[in-house]
């Protein structure tokens, strides 16, 4: 009976250990959302709680478990909001990095940010624009070439503001070439406002944008002229008057800027040219990067080859390799639901040679636009650490 009656004890005491053991990594349903940003080596992470509850702790930890990169707790604001701010380490590869935060009232979040360290920022053409806009008898002709460049598309168009009329609306893309564009406005003489518009946009929506609007009255001819662009995009703007002193100017702009003219409708006769040439900001994909596991002998590990800022698949092959004394392959295809060695082609994932130490494979089927890079996960492999093998062991895809 006694011997019952411990039984039963220890039972009650391994069930209340369970409780409290458990009760330590029990989260609430997430309301957290939060977005990442890195400039160089420099992160920010901004979120919100999602509740108005001010003062609630958040955690945040940067890298893997085995290899955290960063670690630190703060307290969200009145409003729920938060920050962090800090420095990648030095040396660490480019590439996709996770990041997860945490809080018992309020769950968990996960997210990656793609990371270039010092890797400089380069620009490319998305647009140009090369405009000749004459004033005769106060008639006012816009002509001149358009260019967009691959991925991107631009619309033009001219607009009779005071009565709400297009007058005249295109779009054009790469394969348009250079686009001819010409139009004729109504006489200046009536008191009217016009607009002409040119934007640029891509997939993920307006990535620059310039308008001049022209308001006219008996007296004066007022000229304004608006150019957006989005984060990571610039433009070079110049507007010059080629038969009076009235307009010379030049500039690059990021964000939002207005320039304004005012010219004597007592002008007939003016001649202006205008150019704009779009950028948007890159880093060029890594050729090579590495990664490091940490385990024990048979432990068994997941190893995600991602891809950076890649123009095309095509006859494009990728090489992982690694210490075979230290890992030992146990999947090709580590998305799929068995477990294979052989060479061969799983969904996107074309294995086309594996010797230990060395896998070969290739990507098909996956389209990218011109003009577009793709990023995102090439294949998951699995390795199991050797028999004879604890610590660390480095892996490198090229």
């Amino acid at each position: 009976m006694k011997q019952k009656r411990r039984y039963v004890i220890s039972l009650i005491c391994i069930m209340l250990a369970f409780q409290l053991i458990s009760g330590t990594v029990i989260y609430a349903e997430s309301t957290i959302t939060a977005t990442a940003k890195s400039d160089r080596r420099n992160v920010t992470i901004t979120g919100s709680m999602g509740s108005s509850e001010g003062g609630q702790p958040v955690t945040l930890r940067v890298g893997s478990a085995e290899q955290t990169l960063y670690i630190d707790q703060k307290n969200c604001n009145s409003t729920g909001n938060f920050q962090f701010q800090f420095t990648m380490p030095e040396n660490l590869p480019n590439g996709e990095y996770d990041y997860y935060l945490g809080s018992r009232r309020n769950g968990k979040f996960s997210g990656s940010f793609s990371y270039y360290g010092d890797t400089p920022v380069q620009a490319r053409k998305i647009m140009e624009t090369d405009l000749d806009i004459v004033l005769s008898n106060y008639v006012p002709m816009v002509s001149g070439t358009i260019s967009c460049f691959p991925g991107k598309e631009i619309e033009i168009y001219a607009k009779n503001i005071t009565d709400n009329k297009v007058i005249k609306w295109i779009s054009i893309q790469a394969e348009d070439g250079s686009y001819h564009f010409s139009t004729t406005l109504p006489s200046l003489i009536s008191a009217k406002e016009y607009e002409l518009s040119i934007v640029c946009k891509d997939s993920s929506g307006v990535l620059a944008s310039t308008s001049v609007v022209i308001d006219s009255s008996i007296i004066l001819v007022s000229i304004d002229g608006a150019v957006t662009t989005a984060d990571g995009v610039y433009m070079d703007v110049r507007a010059k008057s080629t038969n009076t002193g009235l307009v010379d100017k030049s500039t690059t702009i990021r964000g939002t800027e207005t320039v304004s003219e005012t010219i004597p409708n007592l002008i007939a006769n003016a001649a202006f040219e205008f150019s704009a040439v779009g950028y948007e900001e890159y880093r060029p994909g890594v050729e090579g990067v590495t990664c490091s596991v940490v385990g024990v002998a048979g432990d068994v590990v997941d190893v995600v080859a991602k891809g950076q800022n890649i123009a095309s698949f095509e006859d494009r092959f990728f090489v992982l390799e690694y210490d075979a004394s230290q890992l030992e392959l146990v999947d090709l295809f580590g998305l799929s639901l068995e477990s294979t060695q052989d060479v061969g082609q799983e969904g996107n994932v074309e294995i086309v040679s594996f010797s230990p130490g060395c896998i070969v494979f290739k990507i098909h089927n996956i389209d990218i636009p011109d003009g577009k890079v793709w990023s995102g996960v090439l294949n998951l492999f699995k390795f199991q650490f050797a028999p004879n093998h604890t610590g660390g062991s480095v892996l490198s895809i090229q």
